[in-house]
């Protein structure tokens, strides 16, 4: 079970601050708690039974289950595809000899970390769907964006460039207790993402300087974290 929400895209520590940002808004968390059984009378949901065994009644039950791709019509196809149904893609967006996908359903190589990855975003189907249409019509064109997104909490913005799920640390630069920070984690000393909160326009900065292989390593940031310094 996660400890607080978003832990695994934005570690603990502001996790911890979105969970509390919510809470301040009368929203409580079970973290600890699985669904054991959903209940209702005539078809109308009355309340949910969780592991824990607490009892949590309502008048209306949203369920995140999550997505998987619709990708079973292409078993045999021939297509290379992960485990869970992704095809998996080249620089160009080419799962095979005129084949190409794009978007959530890809599995693509990400030059920022080196590896294939996929991601669930619309920044990125976006930009997708520009590469793989510019190789249809023989305009040879690699996959070289940055992952970006944001949202508004309460009135604070939040925003996020880049990819990790793994980091060795976390490097803040002004305070997550008090909701103004640039947190950019690090591995092996190089930037892989920078989150921010009501601190534009750090992130925008960092995923430009990403964007030219510029972004400097956590050790100089711990120096000097003036991003506009390195532009």
């Amino acid at each position: 079970m996660i400890s607080a929400p978003f832990v695994r895209v934005l570690g603990e520590k502001i996790g911890a601050m979105v969970q509390k940002m919510f809470e301040e808004k009368g929203v409580e968390f079970r973290l600890g708690s699985g669904v054991k059984e959903l209940k209702g009378t005539d078809g109308k949901f009355s309340s949910v039974v969780l592991s824990s065994g607490e009892t949590l009644e309502g008048d209306l039950c949203v369920a995140g289950v999550g997505v998987v791709p619709a990708t079973a019509f292409l078993k045999d196809s021939g297509l290379s595809m992960t485990k869970m149904g992704h095809i998996i893609v080249d620089k160009h967006l080419k799962a095979a000899a005129g084949v190409y996908a794009a978007g959530d359903v890809a599995q693509f190589p990400l030059p920022l970390v080196a590896h294939d990855t996929n991601i669930g975003h619309w920044q990125v189907a976006h930009k997708h769907g520009n590469v793989a249409a510019l190789n249809m019509l023989g305009k040879e064109t690699s996959f070289d964006s940055i992952p970006f997104f944001w949202t508004v909490l309460f009135n604070k913005s939040l925003r996020y460039c880049g990819h990790a799920l793994k980091w060795d640390e976390i490097i803040y630069n002004g305070s997550v207790d008090e909701r103004k920070f640039v947190a950019y984690y690090v591995k092996d000393d190089k930037v892989l993402a920078v989150c921010s909160l009501d601190s534009d326009p750090a992130v925008a900065q960092a995923a430009e300087l990403m964007y030219q292989s510029k972004m400097p390593s956590g050790s100089l940031l711990k120096k000097n974290s003036a991003l506009s310094s390195y532009l």
